[in-house]
């Protein structure tokens, strides 16, 4: 655990739990999903969902990534710089571009959603002991679904009239930034040993295979829960069952149920972790 001083521990908190939000705002462009079909109709519904399901893509490539950057900059840098793509790659989309731009854009987004979310939990983890790292993972998820609701119903709010309304949702990714920059402690970058190279070149690394194999299941679930998610809002808005308004509260159950199963992490289940014989939980 990095000390922290007492004065900016419950800033830190808030800090590190609002960063459990960026793992939602991909779901801003969901409900607006049908408008999308219905503004490209000459365009695959398939390319269409790929406006969801390509941060995902490139989440599983840069995630793997985020360890060694992270150790090379510092959590601080690396989340910002993270954020900054969030941001600019969110708001592009409102000013610029059509469908294939929207695309480009969107893959641009997933690697700063790669970067930036595994140094949710590990933030946690460096931070805090035994006991508030549950609460704060419980908390953290709780929260994340929370704001995944409230980021569905803006993003279907403003897109009733134009898609491209509601991507301005992504300007509440700087009051992330704003917590981070002043509830972060600065960067302590330690000084290690070069890497050794292989006589052919190439770097000599160990590669965890569980996380890859986790990363690549987690990738296939996401892809699969998404497009789930994205024929609903197609097929009910092609229909004219119901328009982005009616989709955004839909899509939002999920979070919804993600928030209940946050908070029972919370309030349920701290005992095991901080069980003095199970020390495989402590980094």
């Amino acid at each position: 655990m990095i000390p922290v001083r007492q004065a900016n521990q419950k800033l830190l908190e808030v800090s590190v739990v609002s960063t459990s939000t960026i793992a939602y705002f991909g779901g801003i462009a969901t409900p607006v999903l049908g408008n999308l079909a219905t503004a490209y109709p000459n365009h695959n519904q398939l390319l269409i969902q790929t406006v969801i399901t390509a941060p995902s893509l490139m989440m599983a490539v840069f995630s793997l990534l985020s360890a060694d950057i992270t150790k090379r900059f510092g959590k601080k840098r690396v989340f910002l710089f993270a954020c900054m793509i969030l941001l600019c790659a969110g708001l592009l989309p409102v000013f610029l571009g059509g469908l294939y731009f929207l695309l480009t854009v969107r893959f641009i987004y997933g690697i700063g959603f790669g970067l930036a979310y595994p140094l949710i939990i590990l933030s946690i983890m460096d931070f805090f002991n035994e006991e508030k790292r549950v609460k704060l993972v419980g908390m953290a998820t709780a929260i994340g679904a929370a704001s995944g609701i409230f980021l569905q119903l803006l993003g279907g709010h403003l897109g009733a009239n134009s898609w491209r309304n509601a991507f301005w949702g992504y300007l509440l990714i700087i009051v992330i930034i704003a917590f981070i920059f002043f509830g972060y402690p600065k960067d302590k970058i330690s000084v290690t040993q070069p890497v050794k190279k292989h006589p052919s070149g190439f770097h000599l690394k160990k590669i965890f295979m569980p996380s890859i194999i986790l990363s690549i299941i987690s990738f296939f679930t996401s892809v699969g829960m998404w497009a789930f998610f994205t024929n609903i809002a197609i097929v009910l808005t092609e229909e004219k069952i119901s328009d982005s308004r009616g989709i955004s509260i839909l899509v939002g159950i999920e979070a919804a149920f993600v928030f209940l199963s946050g908070l029972s992490f919370r309030f349920g289940y701290s005992a095991p972790f901080v069980h003095p014989e199970r020390k495989y939980l402590t980094p």
